[in-house]
C-alpha cells in the first residue's frame, strides 16, 4: 500500500509537468465548468403525413411510399475543438471492458457500508461510480477545482459507468477519510424522497508526507434507467447487443446510432412493455459508434443513455481535450445569447452547413421558454405554463414547414454546446440542413455563487407562401423534362383533368389521404381514362421535394393534369399535391 501511494504521488508530479497554462488560469477555466449534463431535444421536423405519396392506376394498384431522411452525420471526432488550453487526463486505473458489470474493491466495500450505517434503503452504492469516482479524486488531486464536464463523461464511462448526469462533491482531508465521507454524504442525502433512489460512488486517493492528505470525490446519480452488463468494445464484424429496462413513466423508445465515419442511422429497436433491446451488427470500420436511447417521458422526449463503444480496438485509457475559455464576463442573459447563436453557428460552419438566421419571434419563443424553466424550477419540453414546442409556437403564430427544439442547462455555455452537439439527438438537429432560421432563449441565475444558464434553441424552416400557378407550371416542366430524357413525347395540360387534380389537392391540404382511387373514379365517370391513367398524391411542405413517379415514363400517357394548393392559415404551410394523366 505505501508504494501505492508513492507512485500515486510520483503521478501527480508528472501530470503537472503536462498541464500546459499556469494554476491560476486554469482555476478560472474550471469555475465555470460545472454542467449540469442536462440536454433535451424535441424533434418534430417531420410530421406524420408530410412527404407522404399514394400512386394508383386504373387497374386499382396502389401503394404507399414514405420519404425517410437520412441526415449525412459527421463523426463526432471531427468536431471543431474548444478554443481553451490543452488538457491530457491519463486514467489510473485499467479501464472497464463492460458498462455496469463494476466488481467491488475493498474500498467500495467499504465505502458501501458506511452508506448502509445512514439507513436510507432507496439510497444505494454503485460499484462503477466508485470506479468513476475513483478516478475523479485523482484529477481532483491535480486541478485542486472542478473537473471539466468532458473529462467527467470519459472517466464516467471509463469506468463503465453509464449514468447521463452526476452530483459532484469533493473534500480533502488529513483527518480521517471515512468520518469526512460519513458527514459528506449526510449532507448530499438531506430532504431524499423515499421513493427516489439514488446511486453513490466514493472515491479517495492519498498525497503521502508526514500528515498524508486525503482526496476525496463522492458521486451521486439519479439514474433510474438499467441495462445488463454491456460491451464497451466490439470487434469488427462482430455483433453488439444492449438489453434494459425504461423508467417507470416512459415510453415509445427509440435508438440511433453514429457510425465511426458518421452518418446518423436509426436502429430496431424492440421492446416488450418497459424492456428493450437494441443490437448493431457487423460493424467493418474502426473506430468508435455512438448508440442513444431515448423514450417519451412525462417532459416529453428524452435522452435516456448514450454510449461510446470501440469498434475494432480496446477503450483507450487516456483523452486529450481543449478546455472552454473563461466565461466569467458573460453576465447577463442578452450577453449569453449572443455567444449561444455565435457558438451554434461555429458549429455549422465547421461542417460547411449554412449558418442559421437569428429569427427575434422565435429567440422570443425561446427566451420565454427558459425563463419558465428557470423560474418553476423544472427542465424539458413539456411546461404546465405553455405546452410543448407545437403549442409555444401556435401560441405565437409562428408558421414553421419544419421545428425542432434543443434544451440545456449547465455553468458553461461553450460546455452547453459542446454537450448538445456531442448528443446524437441534438446532433441531428444542430446540423441539420433543412432549418434555416433559429431562436436563442437564455435565462441565467446564480447559484452558489457562479452562474446557471437554462438555454432554449429553436430551429425552424417558416413557412413560403407559394404561388400555385408558379409551382404547376414547373412540376409540368420538370416531368416533360424527364420524359424527354427518356425520348418520350411532351405531355399537354388537360383542362378536364386539372380541374379534377385542384379538387383532389384541395382536399389533400385540408389532411385528407386517401384520395387517389375515388380521383380517378371520377375521371373515369367523365370518360378520361379509356386509354388507362396514373394518378400520384403528395403531401409536402417544400414543393421542391414533390416527386414525379417512374410509371409517368410510359408512351400511352399523352394528357395530365396538375393540382397543387396551399392553405393560407395551416401552421406548416402543407401543400396538397396531385398529377393526374391519362392516354
Amino acid at each position: 500500500m505505501r508504494s501505492l501511494f508513492i507512485d500515486l504521488h510520483c503521478s501527480i508530479v508528472n501530470r503537472a509537468l503536462i498541464w500546459r497554462v499556469p494554476m491560476k488560469k486554469f482555476l478560472q477555466f474550471l469555475l465555470i465548468l460545472l454542467l449540469a449534463a442536462s440536454l433535451i431535444w424535441w424533434d418534430r421536423a417531420r410530421t406524420p403525413k408530410v412527404g407522404d405519396s399514394t400512386e394508383a392506376a386504373t387497374d386499382g394498384g396502389s401503394a404507399l411510399s414514405l420519404e425517410t431522411e437520412q441526415p449525412d452525420m459527421p463523426p463526432i471526432s471531427e468536431d471543431r475543438p474548444l478554443p481553451g488550453a490543452v488538457f491530457e487526463v491519463e486514467l489510473i486505473e485499467e479501464p472497464a471492458k463492460r458498462y455496469n458489470a463494476g466488481q467491488a474493491t475493498e474500498a467500495d466495500k467499504t465505502y458501501a457500508a458506511v452508506l448502509a450505517q445512514l439507513g436510507l434503503s432507496t439510497a444505494i452504492y454503485d460499484n462503477n461510480l466508485g470506479h468513476a469516482a475513483r478516478e475523479l479524486a485523482y484529477q481532483h488531486s491535480i486541478m485542486d477545482g472542478l473537473v471539466p464536464a468532458q473529462v467527467v463523461d470519459f472517466l464516467l464511462r471509463s469506468a463503465g459507468a453509464i449514468d447521463k448526469s452526476v452530483t459532484q462533491a469533493f473534500m480533502s482531508t488529513t483527518g480521517s477519510g471515512i468520518e469526512a465521507i460519513r458527514k459528506r454524504l449526510q449532507t448530499m442525502l438531506v430532504g431524499l424522497n423515499d421513493s427516489e433512489i439514488v446511486r453513490i460512488g466514493v472515491g479517495e486517493v492519498y498525497v503521502p508526507g508526514p500528515r498524508p492528505k486525503h482526496f476525496i470525490a463522492v458521486l451521486m446519480s439519479r439514474r433510474r434507467l438499467e441495462i445488463s452488463p454491456t460491451p464497451r468494445w466490439v470487434q469488427m464484424g462482430a455483433r453488439w447487443q444492449m438489453t434494459g429496462v425504461l423508467p417507470r413513466g416512459f415510453e415509445k423508445p427509440s435508438a440511433l446510432l453514429l457510425g465511426p465515419e458518421g452518418g446518423l442511422v436509426p436502429l430496431d429497436l424492440t421492446h416488450d412493455g418497459r424492456r428493450f433491446a437494441v443490437i448493431v451488427n457487423e460493424f467493418q470500420t474502426p473506430g468508435e459508434m455512438h448508440v442513444s436511447v431515448s423514450a417519451e417521458g412525462p417532459f416529453g422526449p428524452q435522452p435516456l443513455i448514450q454510449l461510446p463503444v470501440q469498434v475494432g480496438a480496446m477503450p483507450p485509457n487516456s483523452l486529450t481535450i481543449h478546455l472552454p475559455p473563461d466565461e466569467t464576463h458573460i453576465q447577463s442573459n442578452q450577453a449569453a445569447e449572443t455567444l449561444a447563436f455565435k457558438l451554434l453557428n461555429l458549429d455549422r460552419a465547421h461542417f460547411e452547413l449554412p449558418i442559421l438566421i437569428l429569427d427575434p419571434e422565435l429567440s422570443s419563443v425561446a427566451r420565454r421558454h427558459s425563463m419558465d424553466m428557470r423560474d418553476n424550477n423544472f427542465f424539458g419540453h413539456i411546461s404546465l405554463n405553455s405546452g410543448g414546442p407545437g403549442d409555444r409556437l401556435a401560441n405565437a403564430e409562428y408558421r414553421a414547414s419544419t421545428y425542432a427544439e434543443n434544451v440545456a442547462m449547465g455553468g458553461s455555455l461553450h460546455g452547453a454546446e459542446q454537450g448538445l452537439l456531442k448528443s446524437l439527438g441534438h446532433r441531428k438537429n444542430i446540423l441539420n440542413a433543412a432549418f434555416t432560421h433559429v431562436g436563442i432563449g437564455v435565462a441565467g441565475k446564480r447559484d452558489n455563487g457562479r452562474m446557471q444558464w437554462f438555454l432554449t434553441q429553436m430551429f425552424s424552416k417558416p413557412v413560403a407562401q407559394i404561388d400555385e400557378n408558379i409551382e404547376t407550371k414547373t412540376i409540368l416542366d420538370k416531368l416533360n423534362d424527364v420524359r424527354r430524357r427518356n425520348n418520350l413525347t411532351r405531355m399537354r395540360l388537360d383542362d378536364a383533368l386539372t380541374q379534377i387534380a385542384v379538387n383532389g389537392a384541395n382536399r389533400v391540404a385540408k389532411g385528407a389521404s386517401d384520395v387517389a382511387v375515388e380521383l380517378l373514379d371520377m375521371a373515369k365517370r367523365q370518360g378520361l381514362t379509356r386509354r388507362g391513367a396514373y394518378i400520384s398524391v403528395q403531401m409536402v411542405v417544400d414543393p421542391q421535394t414533390i416527386k414525379i413517379p417512374k410509371e409517368f415514363l410510359n408512351g400511352q400517357y399523352k394528357r395530365v393534369g396538375v393540382g397543387v394548393v396551399q392553405l393560407p392559415d395551416h401552421p406548416q404551410g402543407l401543400i396538397g399535391v396531385v398529377i393526374l394523366v391519362a392516354g
